[in-house]
């Protein structure tokens, strides 16, 4: 009975020490995944605002001011 104990205790600790080294791995690779997702919203992001400053150019008109006696003097000839 000895034997079938310390066998049992063995794989035990065999099973939770791959449960272990399965968990640090899974872990590990969503880590991974979710830094390239959020690189590639960076980059999306990036990439749509120049879309838009291509596609949406933002046009701004400002109002000269003109000196109405320019307007009034009469042609001359010289």
């Amino acid at each position: 009975m000895r034997k079938l104990e310390l066998l049992k205790m063995i794989l035990k600790q065999r099973c939770t020490t791959a449960a272990d080294e399965i968990y640090i791995a899974v872990a590990k690779t969503i880590s991974e995944y979710q830094d390239k997702v959020n690189l590639s919203k960076e980059e999306n992001d990036h990439l749509q605002m120049l879309l838009d400053i291509i596609l949406k150019p933002e046009i701004k008109l400002y109002r000269a001011e003109i000196n109405p006696w320019i307007m009034c003097v009469p042609n001359r000839r010289y």
